[in-house]
C-alpha cells in the first residue's frame, strides 16, 4: 500500500502545470505602421492582453533576426503580475522551441561562495546552446532471434540475429550488452541500434511486420519500418549542450559527473578561453552550431553597480545571449552608491536598453488568464466562482488568485465535486492569506 501511495504522489507531481508552459509565442506576426498598437494580437498563443508590449517585443525579434546593430538588451518594466516573465518567455519561444531560456532573480547573484560576476557568467553561458554533430558507426536492424546461455561460472552470453530488408547476420553478445537489453525489455521483433563505439543499445520501436501481434496495445507501442541496405552504417547524431556544461566538464577532474553536483564552483578564465576556441573551431568545421538564447533577470533593481558594469562589458562579446531585465520599481537607489536612478540602473547602461512597458491587466484580461489557467488545471469552474476569483485578482494580485484557483481545484477534487464552486474558493480564501 505504501508503494501505491508513492506512485500516486509521483503521478501528481508529474501532472503539475508550469506557470508559463502553455505560452507558445507572442501572437503577432508583424507590426504595421497604420495598425493600432493596443489591438491586433492573437491570444491563442497563451498570452492575454498587453498588445502594445507584445508588438514592441516583435520589433525586438525583428532586430535580432535582421542581424543589424543591436545591443541585445531589453528592459521590461511594469507592475507586479502584469506579465513581465510571461512576455520574456514568449520572446524565447519565438526564437525557437529549443532556444535556452534561463530565468534568474537578481538576488541569486549574491552568494558567500561565488562572486557575482561568476554567477552572471555561468548564467549567460547556460543561455548559449551548442549542437554538436558527429558521425558514428552503428548496427541497425530487426531482431530475428535472441539465444542466451549461462556458463558454468554463472556468466551470461548469447547471440542475436539481426536483419534488414536486404541481409541478415549473426552477432555475439557479451554479458554487459545482454544485461542492458534485458533491462530495456528488448525481444525478438524489436528494431534496435547498436553503437559499436560506446557499447550502447537503443530500442527504436517494434517492427511493422509484428504489428498484427499487438493490435490491443497499438496505442502504446511505436512501430517502425525495418531498415534496408547494410546492417552496419554511419549515422549522424546530435548532442545539445550549453557552454556552461562544456566549461564544467573541462574544469573538473570527475568530468561529466560534475554536472550533477549542485555546487559547480568557479571556472577559471583559461578554461573558458580554451572552450571558446574549441567551439569556434567546431563551428568553422561545421561540426557544431551555436544558438544564442535568452537570459532573464527579474528584480534587476537588486543588482549593484559592479554587476551593471560587468553586464555592460559582456554584452559586447560574441557569445552574449539576449539579456532581458525586469523591474517593478520606479526611481530607486542604485546599490553600492548613494545615487537614485530609474529602476536602480546606471544611466550609461539604461541607454543601451530597449524599454518595454507592461500595463496592469483589466477585469476582462484577468478573467481570460484565470479561464486559461482553469483549463490547464482541468478544473470545471462555475461562473460565480470565476467572478469571485476575478474580484480577488483585481483587489489583491493575480498571482494570489491563480494560487487560490489551484488550491480550490484540489479542494473540489478531494470533495469529489463535479465543478469548482464558490464554496471551494471561499474555503481556500479563509485558509490562505494574501501576503
Amino acid at each position: 500500500m505504501q508503494a501505491l501511495n508513492e506512485v500516486k504522489a509521483a503521478r501528481l507531481c508529474g501532472n503539475r502545470k508550469g506557470a508559463h508552459q502553455h505560452i507558445s509565442g507572442l501572437g503577432c506576426a508583424k507590426v504595421c505602421v497604420d495598425e493600432a498598437l493596443d489591438a491586433g494580437c492573437d491570444d491563442a498563443c497563451g498570452l492575454i492582453g498587453q498588445h502594445k508590449a507584445r508588438k514592441a517585443a516583435r520589433v525586438v525579434l525583428d532586430l535580432l533576426k535582421s542581424n543589424k546593430s543591436f545591443n541585445r538588451a531589453v528592459l521590461i518594466a511594469g507592475a507586479v503580475g502584469s506579465g513581465k516573465t510571461a512576455l520574456a518567455y514568449a520572446i524565447a519561444k519565438e526564437l525557437g522551441a529549443d532556444v535556452p531560456f534561463v530565468p534568474i532573480s537578481a538576488s541569486e547573484v549574491y552568494s558567500p561562495d561565488v562572486k557575482p560576476a561568476e554567477v552572471l557568467t555561468q548564467a549567460m553561458r547556460r543561455a548559449v546552446s551548442v549542437t554538436v554533430r558527429e558521425e558514428r558507426e552503428v548496427i541497425e536492424g530487426e531482431i530475428s532471434e535472441i539465444v542466451t546461455s549461462v556458463a558454468a561460472d554463472g556468466a551470461k552470453s548469447g547471440t542475436v540475429v539481426l536483419r534488414t530488408k536486404d541481409m541478415e547476420s549473426l552477432y555475439c553478445l557479451g554479458p554487459k550488452l545482454l544485461a542492458l537489453m534485458e533491462r530495456k525489455n528488448i525481444i525478438a521483433g524489436d528494431v534496435i541500434r547498436l553503437d559499436r563505439q560506446n557499447g550502447t543499445v537503443t530500442r527504436l520501436g517494434r517492427s511493422v511486420a509484428r504489428c498484427a501481434e499487438y493490435d490491443a496495445f497499438a496505442g502504446d507501442e511505436q512501430f517502425v519500418e525495418v531498415p534496408s541496405g547494410e546492417l552496419q552504417r554511419s549515422v549522424e547524431t546530435e548532442h545539445r549542450v550549453t557552454l556552461h556544461d562544456i566549461d564544467i566538464v573541462n574544469s573538473r577532474p570527475e568530468g561529466f559527473i560534475a554536472l550533477f553536483d549542485g555546487n559547480t564552483g568557479e571556472v577559471s578564465h583559461e578554461v573558458r578561453q580554451k572552450v571558446d576556441a574549441k567551439v569556434e573551431e567546431w563551428v568553422l568545421e561545421t561540426k557544431a552550431s551555436l544558438e544564442l538564447g535568452v537570459l532573464f533577470i527579474d528584480e534587476c533593481h537588486l543588482l549593484d553597480v559592479s554587476c551593471f558594469a560587468f553586464l555592460n562589458r559582456v554584452l559586447d562579446t560574441p557569445y552574449a545571449p539576449l539579456l532581458i531585465l525586469a523591474s517593478n520599481k520606479g526611481v530607486c537607489p542604485l546599490r553600492g552608491t548613494s545615487l537614485r536612478f530609474l529602476h536602480g540602473i546606471p544611466p550609461d547602461f539604461l541607454d543601451r536598453l530597449l524599454a518595454i512597458s507592461t500595463q496592469p491587466l483589466g477585469r476582462e484580461e484577468l478573467r481570460g488568464v484565470l479561464q486559461q489557467r482553469a483549463q490547464l488545471e482541468e478544473a470545471r469552474c462555475e461562473s460565480a466562482a470565476l467572478e469571485l476569483l476575478v474580484s480577488i485578482a483585481a483587489d489583491s494580485s493575480l498571482r494570489y488568485a491563480l494560487n487560490l484557483l489551484t488550491y480550490a481545484a484540489t479542494a473540489a477534487r478531494r470533495a469529489k465535486a463535479e465543478r469548482l464552486d464558490v464554496e471551494h474558493v471561499e474555503l481556500c480564501y479563509r485558509i490562505f492569506l494574501d501576503s
